[in-house]
């Protein structure tokens, strides 16, 4: 199932749950290919923390579950068809280029929330790719609506779903060598 960042982030608006569907995706994805697997309440509550309307706050989950649903879908499967959620393409590029940077900030802190830190071992690709998440986190979010501005976009957005990827290996190499290396007495 395709995500429609539209009707998700206006779930999320109408439900005035203070984050956006980016936001959320990039959190719930860095979550779950530490951790292989989400803690919904958890995220939850980290997401739409200062939410108190009953109703809202149910508004709120459909979204968010819908979300997580679809993060969980596309990284356990074999084919690859991980997509950042951002606004499509016939956006403008000041729109897409903010949620990228949202989407880059919630993956940051979705890696926080989740528990890591640099003492786990990465590849030195990983690593770079952390920090430019980090970078892209900050980006300025005005930039001309030109061709060269678009190609740039488009570049970021893949270098970042392929990053994503390339970090879920990365995990899952560790949690491999950390497994077969354990010795049983």
């Amino acid at each position: 199932m395709e995500l429609d960042y539209d009707t998700l982030n206006s779930g999320l608006i109408e439900s005035r749950a203070g984050t956006r569907a980016a936001e959320c995706h990039g959190v719930m994805s860095a979550y779950f290919i530490f951790h292989n697997e989400l803690q919904m309440e958890l995220l939850r509550d980290h997401l739409v923390s200062g939410l108190d309307d009953h109703i809202a706050l149910e508004q709120a989950y459909v979204v968010l579950d819908a979300i997580g649903e679809n993060v969980v879908n596309v990284l356990e499967s074999e084919e690859i068809t991980f997509k950042l959620l951002i606004p499509d393409d016939d956006e403008s590029i000041a729109e897409r280029a903010t949620a990228l940077s949202e989407w880059c900030a919630g993956f940051l802190s979705g890696l926080g929330l989740g528990g890591f830190n640099n003492e786990r071992p990465l590849s030195s690709d990983c690593e770079e790719f952390i920090k430019d998440l980090a970078k892209i986190a900050q980006l300025e979010t005005q930039p001309e609506e030109d061709e060269s501005s678009e190609a740039a976009l488009t570049e970021l957005v893949e270098y970042v779903r392929i990053g994503v990827l390339t970090l879920q290996q990365d995990f899952d190499n560790n949690v491999n060598q950390n497994e077969s290396s354990r010795v049983l007495h």
